[in-house]
């Protein structure tokens, strides 16, 4: 995963432009921090400025400050004495980024490209070819950032039919989330099984294939609801 984030950050820095990374808030982005932090101090990736643009992720990035006790050197260096790291906290500073040429790189939310201020960003970035769109997380079916993953040419943003000639790339790894080995280690210490389980984060092969394992190892009831499925609960028993 840092492997090939140092050689995205390379290829977006070598072409120029903004490098721009729709990144979920919470921790997506104070971990992505930390990484760059580490690359630059490691000579993998050359300094240049890095923005922050998310209300949200620079108020966590202030949590994380003030609980660097808690967190190793490293992590101290990147969140308080990182020399290249800027934060737009105001919609004008978040503006002032867009005017700013390159090469440098852009945090920004929603994770998905689905809104916040990243869209802004890709609405001035995409139709140039100079510009990097690094995608870091899970992109949902029906996304913005999903359509840039899957090559389309165009994307709507703000009713405006916007033309994608930037190079998009994507680095697997980053994950929030526990995989089916984690969560099926939490349910087996259950203490009775639930009524009924239903699957319903994930794409529907994935849905399906964990609820396998619920129903085989764990003798689970478990359904994969579809769209406007609808169910009837039993009332719960009393504890």
């Amino acid at each position: 995963m840092k492997d090939d984030l140092a050689d995205a950050i390379n290829a977006g820095i070598k072409r120029g432009g903004a490098t721009v990374i729709p990144a979920f808030a919470v921790e997506r982005s104070q971990e992505l921090l930390y990484l760059l932090g580490e690359l630059q101090d490691e000579k993998r990736i050359p300094v240049v400025p890095i923005y922050i643009d998310s209300p949200m992720a620079i108020e966590v990035l202030g949590i994380f400050r003030e609980y660097t006790a808690l967190l190793g050197e490293r992590a101290k260096k990147g969140f308080l004495t990182l020399p290249n790291l800027h934060v737009a906290s105001t919609a004008e500073q978040s503006k002032a980024i867009n005017r700013t040429p390159g090469p440098l790189i852009i945090i920004s939310s929603s994770g998905m490209a689905t809104g916040g201020r990243v869209v802004h960003h890709l609405a001035q970035r995409l139709p140039r070819a100079d510009s990097t769109v690094l995608l870091v997380g899970y992109q949902a079916v029906g996304t913005r950032g999903r359509q840039l993953q899957e090559g389309s040419t165009h994307v709507k943003i703000h009713g405006e039919k916007v033309p994608v000639r930037a190079q998009i790339r994507t680095v697997h790894g980053f994950s929030g989330h526990a995989d089916a080995n984690d969560l099926m280690a939490w349910m087996q210490n259950f203490i009775r099984p639930p009524l009924r389980a239903f699957a319903v984060h994930g794409e529907p092969e994935a849905a399906r294939a964990f609820a396998d394992r619920l129903e085989h190892e764990l003798g689970w009831k478990v359904e994969v609801p579809r769209y406007l499925d609808t169910f009837q609960l039993p009332a719960p028993a009393k504890w």
